[in-house]
């Protein structure tokens, strides 16, 4: 299975609708900052544990933050 890649722009929007950082989501989710910061922009994939994990600290469903297909993720 492919790894999925960010829905960038629900991920910002969730992120910042929740007053989070980056720092303090990737801090709160357990996940490098800079690992998460480069999934949100869309330069790098995340495994669906990472998914998980960014959505459970979000309190969405993994699937509003992440596609199947790379150019998805970028729109």
């Amino acid at each position: 299975m492919d790894m999925p890649y960010a829905n960038t722009q629900a991920l910002r929007e969730i992120r910042k609708q929740r007053e989070l950082t980056q720092p303090a989501l990737a801090e709160a989710a357990e996940v490098g900052y800079f690992h998460l910061r480069n999934v949100e922009n869309g330069s790098q994939q995340a495994s669906v544990e990472v998914f998980h994990r960014l959505a459970n600290v979000l309190d969405v469903e993994p699937t509003t933050i992440m596609m199947q297909e790379q150019k998805e993720a970028t729109q």
